[in-house]
C-alpha cells in the first residue's frame, strides 16, 4: 500500500490538481490511522498546492484532513478554525455535499468539546437537513452522530428514536456504532439481550479508532453486562481494553470512561489498573486541557485517593455542561466516598440526588449498582423511592 501511494504521487503524468487531491486523501488516511505527523505533512503540502492552484475543492479536502488531525491531537480550537475555513472555501457547491457534512461533523465535535452545546446542536441540525436532501446513506450517518450526542446529554429516548430512523449505513464501523450505542443505553437501563452485544465478535478485540467511537460503546456495554451478571473481574478485563493506544482518541472524547475504569478496578482491589487509568486521564487532560478532560482527571484522582472534595468540582462541571449520565455517576461516587469518610448525612444527600438523576434517565442498572455500593456502608436510599433489587457488588 505504501509503495502504491509513493508511486502514484511520484508519477510525472499526474496533473498537479490530482496530485494535490491525492495528498489531501493521504493526509486524511494518516489521520484515521493515528499517524498524525505524516498526516500533517501531507495536509500542509496539499493545502499549499490547493492555494497555488486556486482550487477550492483541494483546499477544502486538505483543511478537512487538518481538522481531523487537530482534533486527534487534542487541539479542538484549531480543529474548529480549520473546519470553519474549509466551509467558507467550498461554499454551497452541490458537488461537495459529502465534504460539507464531514466538516459539519468536525465542527459539532469541536463545539461540544469547547462547552458550546447549543452551537453544536445547531450545527448537527443543519447537517441533518442537508443530509436529508442527499439520500438515506448520508442521512443515516448523520443520525448516528446526533444519537451519540443525545446519549451524552441524557436524551436517551431521543437517541433511540433517532437510531430507529437509520435505514442505510455504508460501512461496518457505522453499523457497529449504531448497535454499540443501542447496547450501551440498554445496559444502563438494565436491558438484557441487547446489552450483551454480539458474542460472536471477540469483546477484547482492538478496533482502530473511528468517529463515532464505534467499538468503544460496545466494550463499555459488554463490561456493564458482565458486572451485572456478577463477574466484576471479567468486566474489568473487558473495559481495560480501552487503555490500548488504539482507543486514545475515543477516551479523550469520553474521558468519563476512565473514571468508570478506576471505580471498577478499585472494586476488585486492582490498584495497579486504577492508577494506570488515573495517570492516563491526567495525561489526556495535559494533551487536551478542556473542561471535560480536566474534570475526568480530578474524578479519577478523587477515587484513587479517597478524596470527596475533588469530586465537587467534577459535579459542578457536569451540571453546567448538561451531562446527566456523568452527573449521576459522579454523585454516586461522591456518596460512596462521603459514606466511607463517616459523613452519613452528606452521603445520603448525594445518593438521593444520584437516584433522582438515574430515575429521570431510566438508568435502572446505575441505580441498582449505587444502592448496592451504599449498602456496604449501611446507608439507606435517600430519595424515598424504591430502588430495584440488589445487583452484584462492584462499580461501573
Amino acid at each position: 500500500m505504501e509503495t502504491n501511494w509513493h508511486a502514484a504521487l511520484g508519477d510525472p503524468r499526474l496533473a498537479p490538481r490530482w496530485r494535490a487531491g491525492l495528498l489531501a486523501l493521504l493526509a486524511l488516511a494518516r489521520g484515521f490511522q493515528g499517524r498524525l505527523g505524516e498526516g500533517r505533512a501531507a495536509m500542509t503540502e496539499a493545502l499549499a498546492e490547493g492555494v497555488r492552484l486556486d482550487n477550492a475543492t483541494t483546499v477544502g479536502y486538505a483543511l478537512n484532513a487538518g481538522a481531523l488531525i487537530r482534533s486527534r491531537e487534542g487541539d479542538q480550537p484549531g480543529a474548529l478554525v480549520l473546519a470553519d475555513r474549509a466551509l467558507a472555501e467550498i461554499g454551497d457547491d452541490r458537488e461537495l455535499v459529502d465534504l460539507r457534512l464531514m466538516l459539519l461533523g468536525h465542527r459539532a465535535v469541536a463545539l461540544d468539546s469547547l462547552g458550546r452545546p447549543r452551537e453544536a446542536e445547531e450545527t448537527l441540525a443543519h447537517a441533518r437537513t442537508l443530509a436529508g436532501r442527499t439520500g438515506a446513506t448520508l442521512l443515516s450517518m448523520n443520525l448516528v452522530r446526533i444519537a451519540e450526542r443525545y446519549y451524552e446529554h441524557g436524551r436517551w429516548d431521543d437517541a433511540q428514536a433517532v437510531l430507529d430512523e437509520v435505514t442505510d449505513l455504508p460501512q461496518d464501523r457505522w453499523q457497529l456504532a449504531r448497535h454499540g450505542l443501542r447496547a450501551l443505553i440498554s445496559a444502563r437501563r438494565d436491558g438484557r439481550q441487547e446489552a450483551a452485544g454480539h458474542p460472536e465478535t471477540p469483546d477484547t478485540e482492538v478496533v482502530a479508532p473511528t468517529w463515532p467511537a464505534a467499538a468503544s460503546y460496545r466494550i463499555v456495554a459488554r463490561s456493564l453486562a458482565l458486572e451485572r451478571a456478577g463477574q466484576p473481574r471479567e468486566a474489568l478485563q473487558v473495559l481495560a481494553v480501552l487503555l490500548a493506544p488504539a482507543y486514545e482518541y475515543d477516551i479523550r472524547r469520553h474521558p468519563e470512561w476512565l473514571a468508570g475504569l478506576v471505580r471498577l478496578a478499585l472494586a476488585v482491589d486492582d490498584r495497579r489498573t486504577a492508577r494506570t487509568a488515573a495517570l492516563e486521564s491526567r495525561r489526556n487532560a495535559h494533551i487536551e486541557p478542556l473542561p471535560a478532560t480536566r474534570a475526568a482527571a480530578q474524578w479519577c484522582r478523587g477515587l484513587v485517593h479517597n478524596d470527596p472534595a475533588r469530586l465537587l468540582a467534577v459535579i459542578d462541571h457536569h451540571r453546567s455542561a448538561d451531562r446527566p449520565p456523568d452527573l449521576g455517576n459522579a454523585l454516586e461516587d461522591l456518596a460512596v466516598l462521603r459514606a466511607a469518610s463517616g459523613d452519613r448525612d452528606a452521603a445520603r444527600a448525594a445518593f438521593g440526588e444520584a437516584l433522582a438523576v438515574y430515575a429521570e434517565l431510566g438508568a435502572v442498572w446505575d441505580a441498582r449498582r449505587a444502592a448496592a455500593r451504599m449498602r456496604l456502608w449501611e446507608c439507606a436510599p435517600g430519595s424515598g423511592g424504591r430502588v430495584p433489587g440488589r445487583p452484584p457488588a462492584g462499580a461501573r
